[in-house]
């Protein structure tokens, strides 16, 4: 939610800018009261806590700009109406200049930063909850970050939750045509539910690299080498949730073999995400962690009634801010940079969190049936060889990759024991 509200507010804030220069304090006034009508949709649940704070910071800072303007204009400036009157219209020029400059910009990358509106993805649920739900299940959701996830469920479970509810249809991504959408197993992941009762099976955890594909990269492995697996990855996770999954979800005793896959996502960032009293309940060595599997149901009866109110919400201001979307929406600013920009380098710390959780999940599983691949990338090169490094002088089976192709050949070849070409 949060990437859908920021650059409205971004878009706002600048062209409130743009406005006050040429109009005055009648558009100040009116961005006011937007900002007070759509307060109900700015909350903390909304925002991580650091965009909480740039937001808060901006308008706290423009408004008494405004309102000081006529201060500002004869105590500081020294200019007299008519040479004010003309710098805010030279001011307003180059902003609106800048505005047609970046929507061209974008116009010309409208692939690359394709925007996906809330409505959009609101009328798909709805779609597919007419036209694709059997009438035994009742749920569809949005692909959903965990820690969303866990805000929601705060006030009935003191839990993480890993994985998405249970039997349902996830909206997962948007291939830049239509929106790819899997059904859940038993566990809340994308796989056949009857694989759960093979007797042998393999387990591949860590980064997603289907791609927004139709079809996960753990069918492909299973319709070319007929081989049964059991997908528990994810998109851009960290080797703390892959560490969770494993612990709560993978059946040690039916485990043929274990394929990790990580990445710079794998580690980027863990430093915030790092929660000791969480991670204490996953690495004492009789650990259960949560014991997510026997709450499953009455975390997915929670998450249900949440979306399902969400969906039937009526919302009285509806109609002002189709108008006030409407008004802005020409400008493109809701491609704007993501603010704040989240580090792409990954830290010493991020790296140490990162070493303590791999051997954690070493010690957890068998190591003779754990292979580890790494996905090289050129701004993390440096890091995740030293994370290859760790490993195997730890004696941890490792193989480096670089790119997604190459990535999926050498698990191909480990499995067989030769190359392999997956069709797609």
């Amino acid at each position: 939610m949060s990437r859908l509200l920021i650059p409205k507010i971004i878009r706002a804030v600048f062209l409130l800018i743009w406005y006050s220069a040429n109009l005055g304090y009648p558009i100040w006034i009116t961005g006011l009261i937007f900002f007070i009508f759509w307060r109900k949709r700015i909350s903390t649940e909304s925002f991580t806590p650091l965009e909480l704070v740039f937001t808060l910071t901006v308008i706290l800072t423009l408004l008494p700009l405004a309102i000081n303007l006529r201060f500002l204009q004869k105590r500081i400036f020294s200019l007299n109406d008519n040479n004010f009157s003309k710098a805010k219209r030279v001011i307003g020029l180059i902003l609106l200049i800048s505005f047609i400059s970046y929507k061209i910009y974008i116009n010309s990358n409208s692939e690359k930063f394709r925007y996906i509106k809330e409505t959009q993805y609101t009328s798909e649920i709805e779609i597919i909850r007419k036209n694709k739900i059997p009438e035994e299940w009742n749920l569809a959701f949005p692909y959903i970050e965990f820690r969303r996830m866990k805000k929601i469920l705060d006030e009935k479970f003191d839990v993480f939750p890993v994985s998405m509810p249970s039997h349902s249809y996830i909206l997962y991504c948007y291939d830049g045509e239509k929106w790819i959408y899997y059904k859940t197993d038993r566990f809340g992941f994308r796989n056949n539910d009857k694989l759960w009762d093979e007797a042998e099976k393999i387990f591949l955890i860590g980064q997603d690299i289907s791609e927004c594909s139709e079809r996960s990269f753990a069918e492909e492995i299973q319709n070319e080498l007929d081989v049964k697996v059991i997908d528990l990855t994810g998109r851009s996770e960290n080797i703390i949730i892959s560490f969770m999954k494993i612990v709560e979800f993978l059946e040690k005793d039916k485990s043929k073999l274990n394929l990790i896959i990580i990445s710079n996502k794998s580690f980027l960032n863990i430093e915030d995400f790092w929660d000791k009293d969480l991670i204490d309940r996953y690495i004492n060595t009789k650990s259960e962690g949560q014991n997510l599997k026997d709450i499953k149901s009455d975390i997915d009866k929670e998450l249900n009634r949440y979306f399902l109110a969400k969906m039937n919400e009526k919302d009285v201001f509806a109609p002002f801010f189709k108008i006030y979307e409407d008004l802005y929406s020409p400008w493109g600013i809701s491609e704007l940079l993501k603010l704040p920009k989240k580090r792409e380098i990954i830290s010493e710390i991020d790296l140490q969190i990162g070493k303590f959780i791999l051997t954690e999940i070493i010690r957890f599983l068998d190591k003779e049936k754990v292979i580890f691949f790494i996905l090289i990338d050129k701004y993390n090169r440096k890091q995740l060889e030293e994370i290859k490094d760790f490993m195997e002088e730890n004696g941890i089976k490792v193989a480096g990759a670089i790119g997604i192709n190459d990535m999926r050949r050498k698990i191909i070849k480990f499995i067989t024991g030769k190359e392999q070409k997956i069709q797609k």
